[in-house]
């Protein structure tokens, strides 16, 4: 018979094993490392080299997973970072003075760009104090073309001190003569910037780069070479010593690491390289990386982190191991414990169904004494029936099979055997002697 503590333990054991399933399953899913179903990349204005370049890691992203990507035109960095925190895109493309902010990861340097300080030939404009009061193309307002620009006029003493051109594109400069300048932050493949130079109109001028340097740490020193842009007459016509920022691929902090490899074997194991020759290589990556790479891209460029990973790993089997042990010693005493109180159950019902054997026992006793008295044969069937029922009931009730291999039990049942015969033979003679006395007239 399956008793109370024994229905509870198994309705606890299958709620544990639902519990169990459920938790499983939802780590399960909720660690799943999946791909975005289309990830979305942002980049830069359409005639930049963010766009570009984002056109060509889309493309490879789409024949190294099978997967779409968007490539997204925006106003530059600013914009982009706004977009990663704000989750509404998955990577996004920043210029180096644009990193700081909550969610942003590096994953890969992309290309190096430099400061081109822009002005008409015929402007009269030979050093940078000389911008004072000029009518200058800062970039677009969410760029980090324009942060750059800042930081410069800032530098130099020039905030606030210069005409904003804000509705305008640094490419104006050919069309609209009231533009005097443009200060422009980019890789030299800009088509824009190569079209420009190569007018011969415009000319470069050059900044303090050491100073900069030390004050902002995500500029270098860099030299725009003679020739750079065009070599007969060489433009520029001799080197110009600037500042250049690097160019990262970035994602926020929704990214999982299949997502994060997918981009950096779309970057770096196709044929990226060959259409963008700027690209800073693999094997360079960490090197040229200031910022602090994402962990599983520190992974991708440095393949001996992953010893670390795998020390990790086996340290973690060793801990599983022991908790294995634990919850293993732990089952076993719940499991003893529960053995323990079973048996206790069992004695209580066992000494509970002893009691109430002595009391149909005590029942087939009244009736031994009872029919011992009785010669009427109406009465002694009353007592047969009597006694088969305390039986009946006993063998229905008393089931523990301790109980009924116990020699009281026994006792009980050849109790009733006998006080059965002894009914029906007192039933069977009367009846005997009541027939004799029929067919004799004189008794």
């Amino acid at each position: 018979m399956e008793t109370r503590l024994t229905r509870a333990y198994h309705r606890w054991l299958a709620a544990l094993m639902l519990l169990t399933i459920v938790v499983s399953v939802s780590v399960w899913y909720l660690t799943l490392d999946t791909l975005p179903a289309g990830a979305r990349l942002a980049t830069g204005a359409t005639g930049g080299v963010f766009f570009k370049l984002g056109q060509h890691v889309s493309e490879a992203y789409r024949k190294t997973t099978a997967h779409p990507m968007v490539s997204i035109a925006s106003q530059g960095s600013i914009e982009n970072r706004e977009l990663l925190q704000q989750g509404r895109v998955e990577a996004a493309f920043l210029q180096g003075d644009s990193l700081a902010g909550r969610g942003i990861f590096v994953i890969a340097p992309l290309y190096l760009e430099m400061i081109h300080v822009i002005v008409r030939r015929d402007g009269g404009v030979r050093h940078m104090n000389d911008l004072a009061g000029k009518r200058v193309v800062l970039g677009p307002t969410k760029s980090g073309m324009r942060n750059s620009a800042l930081t410069v006029l800032e530098h130099y003493g020039l905030s606030g001190k210069i005409v904003d051109a804000q509705d305008h594109y640094f490419l104006d400069l050919l069309n609209d003569k009231s533009l005097d300048a443009a200060i422009v932050t980019t890789g030299i493949l800009n088509e824009d910037l190569v079209k420009l130079a190569q007018t011969g109109e415009f000319r470069l001028l050059p900044l303090s780069a050491g100073a900069i340097e030390a004050k902002h740490p995500f500029f270098f020193r860099a030299t725009i070479p003679a020739g750079l842009y065009h070599e007969n007459p060489a433009v520029p016509a001799s080197d110009i010593e600037t500042v250049g920022a690097t160019a990262y691929l970035a994602v926020n902090d929704r990214a999982t690491p299949r997502f994060i490899d997918a981009l950096l074997q779309s970057l770096h194991e196709q044929d990226i390289a060959m259409k963008f020759p700027n690209l800073i290589p693999y094997h360079q990556a960490l090197d040229r990386t200031p910022a602090p790479l994402h962990s599983q891209a520190r992974k991708y460029f440095n393949p001996p982190d992953q010893l670390d990973f795998f020390s990790q790993l086996l340290e973690s089997l060793a801990a599983i191991k022991e908790l294995m042990l634990a919850l293993a010693a732990g089952c076993w005493l719940i499991w003893d414990r529960w053995n323990l109180l079973r048996q206790r159950e069992r004695d209580l019902l066992i000494a509970k169904q002893k009691d109430y054997l002595d009391s149909f026992l005590s029942k087939t006793l009244e009736i031994e004494t009872v029919h011992m008295d009785t010669t009427d044969p109406q009465k002694l069937k009353r007592l047969l029936d009597d006694v088969t029922r305390i039986k009946l009931t006993a063998l229905k009730e008393l089931t523990e099979e301790d109980l009924r291999s116990d020699r009281a039990f026994i006792i009980f049942l050849t109790q009733c055997a006998n006080l059965i015969n002894k009914i029906q033979f007192k039933i069977a003679h009367g009846s005997a002697l009541d027939t004799g006395h029929a067919g004799n007239p004189d008794v």
